[in-house]
């Protein structure tokens, strides 16, 4: 009857009416021999005598049939174990550490076992400490020793992982017990207990596939929560790769790496890394696809497999563009080492170096722009500036001016056909200052080559002076200066006079 009560009975305190002042057979059995509570038969229910009484520690046992009670104290374990309210819980606390302290020895294990999973923490640490004055390492009842793993609570958990160690000696002999321990809910818990069966795991190839097994069955389903999967998947990639590749075969595999979830994937990762057949099975395209997963063990395995297969690019480059795209720096990285040593530029011919140019991603243009250069005699400069002039990012259009500077063709009709391109590099305002000054001091030393270069030059560097910002206005009219004195005869905004002393 008391364990009946809970939290729920209580209602609202008002004045001398405690919150369990309508719970009258509860206050009947705890205080059925106090004058400190009072019933008013009108509620009915029980109030306090006065204010005094609500503190007032009683003198005297007040529960009704206290000799009953004694009379069979196992009463008391059962509220131990089972009681709601604390109320209820501290009178038979007070019982058991007052009176009856020796029930303890004779409690049964149901019992102690129920304390365990009592709310109130002085049942559990009563339970505790008769279990463990109990427990014997050489005789261990490993029922009990999962129910306290199995625990919420960690000092629970704490004496069952003590008594797992005490008692590895006869659970590691059980397979039953090996995989059950191993393949527990709590993280620590089951990579403590892979090491402790390690030698007899290592010693039995049987009991090591049906692990693999279980193993693999928890690893395929969705993670209870981020990382609860961890010590599964780190167990299997410590001591059961070779147990797992006989169980999967590639597709599994893949279907593993593509849909499991993340300490499934990582595991995944490790076992592609063994299955050379991957290469011919699922081909560059599909590698090139598995080197921009998400988890980094799946892109190593991967990366070894395309480094295994350099050779097959040479007759099918395309999907180095892939990689040379992907989101992650190291599968960039590897299709720069790829072209730098494996396999040289001349794999993706001019079209491919030009569309590492096209990238938006700066360490692929870095990289792009180092090959171009190196192989750069195979280009025709006047167009690869044109293209790379189009570009939108910025570090390009710096190359571009670069180029323009140290390849650009001599003559005006390069310096026409790319005027739109000068244009843009000076007036948009977003165009970074060391680019602007390029292309002035191009136009200027192109403009004193020869008669035709200057009338172009001039008439771009007019169209700076009137719309560019002061500093470059400025410069491109120093520019024209410096190409009159040159070919004073070009039509030009600036002319310039002659002292009467003949001095120019």
């Amino acid at each position: 009857m008391l364990a009946s009560y809970g939290p729920e009975d209580a209602r609202e305190p008002s004045g001398l009416y405690g919150a369990l002042a309508e719970c009258v057979l509860l206050h009947r059995i705890l205080h059925g021999q106090s004058d400190r509570l009072v019933l008013n038969p009108s509620r009915p229910a029980f109030r306090w005598r006065d204010a005094a009484a609500v503190s007032e520690p009683p003198d005297r046992r007040e529960e009704a049939f206290p000799n009953l009670w004694d009379a069979d104290p196992h009463a008391y374990l059962r509220l131990l174990a089972a009681a709601r309210l604390p109320e209820v819980h501290a009178f038979a606390l007070r019982a058991v550490e007052q009176r009856h302290a020796a029930i303890l020895a004779g409690a049964t294990l149901p019992e102690l076992k129920a304390m365990l999973r009592s709310p109130f923490e002085s049942s559990v640490r009563l339970s505790l400490d008769e279990l463990r004055r109990r427990f014997d390492p050489q005789r261990p009842d490993l029922p009990l020793v999962d129910l306290l793993l199995d625990d919420p609570r960690p000092e629970v958990r704490d004496l069952g992982r003590d008594w797992l160690r005490d008692s590895a000696g006869f659970w590691t002999l059980d397979q039953k017990w090996i995989v059950l321990f191993l393949t527990s809910g709590d993280p620590e818990t089951s990579l403590l207990a892979a090491d402790l069966a390690a030698d007899r795991l290592r010693h039995s190839p049987e009991m090591r596939r049906e692990l693999a097994l279980r193993l693999l069955e928890l690893l395929r389903e969705p993670e209870a929560q981020p990382g609860s999967h961890n010590a599964y998947a780190r167990i299997a990639r410590e001591r059961l790769l070779d147990e797992l590749d006989a169980l999967l075969d590639l597709d599994a595999l893949v279907h593993l790496i593509l849909t499991g979830p993340p300490p499934a994937q990582v595991l995944g990762g490790e076992l592609l890394a063994r299955r050379p057949e991957a290469i011919d099975t699922i081909g560059l395209e599909g590698l090139a696809q598995l080197a921009g997963h998400e988890i980094a063990a799946v892109r190593r395995a991967t990366h070894a497999l395309l480094r295994q297969s350099v050779d097959r690019f040479r007759s099918d480059p395309g999907p180095l563009l892939l990689l040379v795209e992907s989101d992650w720096a190291d599968t960039r990285q590897l299709a720069f080492d790829l072209l730098r040593t494996g396999l040289g530029p001349d794999v993706l011919g001019t079209e491919g170096l030009m569309a590492l140019l096209d990238s938006n991603r700066v360490d692929v243009q870095d990289e792009a722009r180092d090959l171009v250069l190196d192989q750069f005699d195979r280009f025709n400069p006047a167009e690869l500036i044109a293209r790379l002039a189009e570009h939108p990012h910025p570090n390009m259009r710096r190359f571009a001016v670069d180029l323009a500077v140290d390849h650009l063709p001599d003559g005006a009709e390069v310096l026409v056909r790319l005027s739109w391109f000068f244009r843009a590099a000076v007036l948009d305002l977003r165009s970074e200052r060391p680019v602007k000054r390029h292309v002035i001091d191009l136009l200027r030393d192109r403009g004193r080559h020869d008669h035709f270069q200057a009338a172009a030059a001039v008439e771009l560097l007019g169209e700076f002076a009137r719309s560019g910002t002061r500093d470059d206005a400025d410069r491109a009219m120093l520019a024209i200066v410096s190409i009159l004195l040159e070919h004073p005869d070009v039509p030009s905004p600036v002319s310039l006079a002659r002292p009467a002393g003949g001095v120019a």
